[in-house]
């Protein structure tokens, strides 16, 4: 295996199991406890992508449930569990709360990926941000050319693995009124493959598939407040998300460094080429929805969820090779997309036999990111042109308003026949 993940240790079942044994209800019931041996034949990481074995030879798992269930005086309860402990995917979890008051919850699970672990790279720093070849790369136009190329392949894995933490609350203030509240912090580490390319059209770009690394975090947290009764429902909600990449730019020589090929493509030796990564990034939403029985067989009910985008990374430069004339527009985009989406619902029972649901639905997107000009220079390998030219780019802003109408009608004709009949209008705008 390429790295440990954090496997989750078996010797915390043993303390389990002997502080089940402790006699007394204050402590715990045992619902479960499984301690398992396996034998593996082989190596293999596509056997073995999403589970994490991947060699060969024994392993050990296991898994618990212990619980505490709710007493007769104070309603309290409390419940722990585990499975796949041992293994790259292991999990735990723990509840606590009282019944009809409050519950507060802890989770964590983990997930491998193993894609490839026979890929031979000539790279120095494969999977990380800055990758070189060797002091004694000899460049050329074709694969054919590289001539110390088998001299200089190391070994390279192409795996990842997934953690994540969630957990919440919740409280009920009153009869009808609840709180709530939900987090989830995520982390995604290890590399994949990407296609490295210089050159600037149909004829001269050569590309390497290199190893970037993957080093990614995403934060989310909800809170909301819920109504019920027998006739009405309301929830409030408001969530916010935080994506970062810890790596914001992937660094390369250029393997095709010969010199009557670069010259062609119009850079000199010693070309490096650089690649922006998943960029930082931001979003909140805050969302509505009620409910209300009027009687008479008779519903209405409807949300509202308005959500921001935001993406503000700085830009990299238009290229690590050439010198430019004109500059970036602006220091990063400095990105914002605004949507709002509403929904009414009305469901009515006509008679005994005929119901009908009149729908609308909007849909609004505002793109509020400001257009610019960009005079790019394409994969580090042509310099930069004036205003005019094919590599002239401008970040086009879309919009969109949409309008939604639907009538459903439904016949009972018998028990089990039914007529239906419908109608939909729909309005968009760009």
């Amino acid at each position: 295996m390429s790295r440990g993940w954090g496997n989750l240790p078996l010797p915390g079942l043993a303390l389990m199991f002997l502080a089940s044994t402790w006699s007394g209800d204050s402590l715990a019931q045992v619902s479960s406890i499984e301690i398992g041996l396996g034998y593996n034949s082989e190596d293999s990481y596509k056997q073995g992508q999403y589970t994490g074995i991947t060699g060969s030879g024994g392993y050990t798992a296991g898994g618990f449930t212990l619980q505490l269930p709710a007493s007769r005086t104070d309603n309290l309860y409390w419940r722990v569990s585990g499975e796949n402990l041992g293994l790259e995917t292991g999990a735990l979890a723990a509840t606590y709360g009282r019944w009809g008051d409050f519950s507060v919850s802890l989770n964590y699970d983990q997930l491998p990926h193993y894609r490839s672990n026979d890929g031979r790279t000539p790279f120095n720093g494969s999977g990380s941000t800055v990758q070189t070849l060797p002091f004694n790369w000899v460049g050329a136009d074709s694969t054919a050319g590289f001539t110390t190329l088998s001299s200089s392949l190391k070994e390279v894995n192409i795996d990842k693995a997934r953690q994540r933490y969630t957990g919440g609350f919740r409280w009920q203030l009153s009869e009808a009124w609840q709180l709530m509240s939900e987090f989830r912090h995520e982390t995604k580490q290890g590399n994949e493959t990407l296609g490295a390319i210089f050159g600037t059209d149909g004829g001269n770009p050569r590309g390497s598939i290199i190893a970037r690394p993957v080093d990614y975090q995403t934060d989310e947290a909800t809170l909301g407040l819920s109504y019920a009764n027998a006739r009405t429902q309301y929830n409030f909600a408001y969530s916010a998300m935080l994506f970062s990449n810890k790596d914001k730019a992937l660094r390369f020589d250029n393997p095709f460094n010969e010199s009557s090929w670069s010259s062609g493509a119009n850079f000199s030796d010693g070309a490096v080429g650089q690649i922006a990564l998943e960029p930082d990034n931001t979003s909140s939403q805050f969302s509505f929805s009620a409910g209300h029985t009027l009687g008479g067989g008779t519903r209405i009910s409807g949300s509202v969820i308005s959500t921001r985008l935001e993406q503000n990374d700085s830009y990299l430069p238009y290229s690590s090779v050439f010198p430019v004339s004109t500059g970036l527009p602006k220091p990063d985009l400095d990105g914002r997309v605004d949507s709002l989406v509403v929904n009414l619902n009305l469901s009515t029972r006509l008679n005994r036999k005929t119901t009908a649901r009149l729908r609308y639905n909007y849909r609004e997107r505002d793109n509020k990111t400001k257009r610019d000009i960009y005079l790019r220079i394409p994969n580090d390998s042509r310099t930069q042109s004036g205003l005019i030219n094919s590599n002239t780019r401008i970040n086009r802003v879309y919009d969109l308003e949409r309008n939604r109408y639907s009538i459903d009608l439904n016949y009972r004709l018998t028990t089990g026949v039914r007529l239906s009949a419908g109608y939909k209008y729909q309005e968009t705008d760009r």
